[in-house]
């Protein structure tokens, strides 16, 4: 292969990585790359911020009281299954606290990825509806308008973080 030619494929690949306008026949974990926001709990009024860079992930939750909770793990997908699972495993939290894992299952349209987590420890639901205890809810993140003004995810302090 030629040097031409080699500079041209490994362009081509890291373009073809990039989050926008990315392709609609990459897998779903090419599509997740990037930076989602949402507002999740009862009354929406939580802030989320989800980063994700391979299979690395942090979130980013801001109460209402102003409160900046933090974790990092990783998110594994499997686009094979109806619908799509996704798993949330190796969070660590407050001052590298291990996390439970959770199950969940997604949907991945365009610039909305909704999720619905079975909760810690709990079975992966097998549809799109809130379910008991901690953390069992659906989740709609969409893609920031203006991803300049969002964090990057290098930005993003390590687990064990909490602001007020």
């Amino acid at each position: 292969m030629s040097t031409s030619a080699a500079v041209l494929f490994i362009s081509a690949t890291l373009l073809s990585a990039a989050p926008e306008g990315i392709k609609a026949n990459a897998s779903d974990l090419a599509r997740l790359q990037g930076c989602w926001t949402a507002h999740a709990g009862p009354k929406r009024n939580f802030q989320v911020t989800l980063e994700i860079e391979g299979n690395a992930a942090r979130v980013k939750i801001v109460t209402p009281q102003g409160v900046t909770v933090r974790a990092r793990g990783e998110v594994r997908v499997d686009e094979s299954v109806s619908p799509h699972a996704l798993d949330w495993v190796h969070f660590q939290g407050l001052n590298e606290q291990e996390l439970p894992d959770i199950l969940a299952i997604y949907e991945l349209a365009d610039n909305t990825f909704r999720v619905c987590n079975g909760g810690p420890d709990n079975d992966r639901p097998t549809e799109f509806k809130p379910g008991d205890g901690l953390l069992a809810a659906v989740v709609t993140f969409q893609r920031p308008k203006d991803a300049t003004a969002t964090p990057s995810a290098r930005s993003v302090p390590a687990a064990g973080q909490a602001r007020r």
